[in-house]
């Protein structure tokens, strides 16, 4: 095929600007010069009844904008605008997304509290040792983690856990502000850092268990490669079988033994 008949099969990049299309109009990205794009851009706006919604945008050098997918959800948004940074070598810009917590230095996040000050009343033990003067001063990354640490057990997932961390927050405040060696204008940026620590904690912690990889998984896994290449399964004699060979064994013993009913018996065991 010559490059005549491709040039009028394929269509030609033109669209170098939002300024070329309306922008309520869908562009295709066949059409988009992805040289002169910016980065992609999950666009956030309200309907007439003040519901969210997202639009799929590209962004050109120019500052302009057109719409590469139609109007909807912000999950469905942020997809089609990964989908084609992927295919064009892009970026995305998402701006819906929470700004992550600032990150301190050991030395922002140690203040100048010493253990005699408070006691044993707050949680964990939030008390770094200071070589220099030979003390123990307050961390607040380290009571910031012992706070989070405190709603592991309580069956909440990240949002509810981020949620929860207002009381005990409440109560550090009550000893805070009771505390002739804390300067009460210094008590709100100290509880500020510690429910930073804490989130940081919760959300590097926090995961989703529906999304782990269990035993059965690999078991389906398993079976749906035997079925797709259509080979037959071969296994060692029990005498030759390593430790590792027994356990995988025994975890994939039901879908193993499922799928070999449902293909008849049709593998060798030597």
């Amino acid at each position: 095929m010559n490059d005549a008949i491709l040039e009028k099969k394929l269509p030609v990049p033109h669209i170098k600007s939002g300024k070329c299309t309306a922008t309520e109009y869908i562009v295709s990205d066949g059409l988009i010069d992805w040289t002169s794009a910016l980065h992609l851009w999950v666009h956030g706006m309200h309907d007439q009844h003040n519901n969210p919604l997202f639009a799929p945008c590209v962004v050109f050098f120019d500052d302009t904008w057109a719409m590469v997918g139609p109007l909807g959800d912000l999950e469905q948004a942020r997809k089609t605008c990964h989908r084609l940074a992927a295919i064009h070598d892009s970026t995305v810009s998402d701006n819906t997304r929470p700004e992550r917590p600032k990150f301190f230095t050991p030395e922002e996040m140690t203040v100048d509290v010493m253990l005699s000050d408070l006691g044993d009343v707050l949680p964990g033990d939030p008390w770094a040792w200071n070589e220099t003067d030979g003390r123990f001063r307050l961390n607040l990354a380290a009571l910031g983690a012992d706070v989070a640490l405190g709603l592991t057990d309580r069956g909440l997932d990240a949002g509810q856990k981020i949620a929860a961390l207002d009381k005990p927050l409440a109560e550090i405040e009550k000893v805070f502000r009771s505390c002739d060696a804390i300067q009460p204008h210094l008590v709100r940026s100290y509880l500020e850092k510690i429910r930073q620590a804490a989130m940081v904690w919760i959300r590097e912690t926090s995961f989703h268990t529906d999304e782990l990889e269990t035993p059965e998984d690999d078991g389906r896994m398993l079976v749906d490669e035997i079925r797709r290449d259509g080979v037959t399964v071969s296994v060692r004699p029990a005498h030759l079988l390593t430790d590792s060979d027994k356990t995988r064994l025994t975890t994939l013993r039901v879908p193993l033994a499922a799928a070999w009913l449902e293909r008849n018996g049709v593998w060798v065991c030597e």
